[in-house]
């Protein structure tokens, strides 16, 4: 345990400047970035991490057909999850729904709905256990336990930083790392490969933005650490992890476009009043 903590304490250099360890916002008042001629919305992105009964709620809660990953997409381009993902298209306008069968909302399945309007429909014409978790299709970090998580950890700045250094050492390390944070092992694992991934596609240009904010002032713009990230990674991440605070609703320590931040209220049950 001694020589991994030094080999942990020897990376961790590296790995400061990655995406999970930058500092927090650098510019603006709004909590995301405004387009030009436009005013910050009204509405904000919601902090749930303090609700103690939401986020116990929803890791109690079983999905029935959560897809697992047994392969890397970053490394091979045939991966894909079991059950297979669903046909996907960022652009699409698709929504991922928790559809509950019971009213004590114990169990549920994941469910791409081609629109919120379909996801409202359903729930009106004989689903009314279901309810959208967020935009875009569902994915392997789409289950009530990985969003829980997501709720509680805003940003990943310490914890991810020791996963993604652990990871370096061994990946079975960092597995554990990730699921010691109590996400799935599904979503665990698309963590995992996106932060070995960026360890080698974004060394560079993570190695010059040590110091710098997630947003640069004047514009916003993400730091070439995050962009990096965005770009080389980050297709991938979405599409296999299917759930991102964005997509969700949930406030972030990075400070997006605010016409790529989802309104969506989360909550434990739909049979019941919100716990929030």
């Amino acid at each position: 345990m001694v020589r991994v903590e030094a080999v942990v304490s020897l990376v961790t250099g590296i790995l400061g400047a990655l995406p999970w360890t930058a500092l927090g916002s650098g510019c603006g008042d709004c909590w995301c970035v405004v387009a030009n001629g436009s005013q910050c919305p009204r509405w904000r992105p919601q902090n749930y991490s303090l609700d103690s009964a939401l986020l116990a709620a929803l890791t109690a809660q079983e999905a029935t057909n959560a897809p697992q990953l047994s392969c890397n997409p970053y490394e091979d381009p045939t991966c894909d999850t079991s059950p297979p993902l669903s046909p996907y298209n960022a652009t699409s306008g698709a929504v991922c729904a928790l559809k509950y069968s019971v009213e004590d909302c114990s169990s549920y399945s994941l469910v791409t709905l081609p629109s919120r309007a379909a996801a409202v429909e359903a729930a009106a014409t004989g689903s009314p256990g279901l309810t959208v978790t967020h935009t875009g299709s569902c994915g392997v970090c789409s289950t009530a336990q990985d969003l829980a998580v997501y709720m509680s950890i805003t940003d990943m700045t310490a914890a991810g930083e020791r996963c993604a250094t652990l990871a370096l050492v061994s990946e079975d390390l960092g597995l554990e790392c990730y699921l010691s944070l109590g996400y799935t092992e599904a979503c665990s694992r698309i963590w995992l490969y996106d932060g070995l991934y960026d360890a080698r596609a974004c060394a560079r240009d993570c190695a010059g933005s040590l110091d710098d904010p997630y947003n640069l002032p004047p514009d916003c713009a993400l730091n070439p650490c995050l962009q990096c990230d965005e770009d080389q990674a980050g297709p991938i991440f979405q599409r296999f992890a299917g759930r991102t605070r964005r997509r969700s609703g949930i406030e972030s320590a990075i400070q997006r476009p605010c016409n790529t931040v989802a309104r969506v209220r989360q909550v434990a049950c739909p049979f019941a009043p919100p716990l929030v």
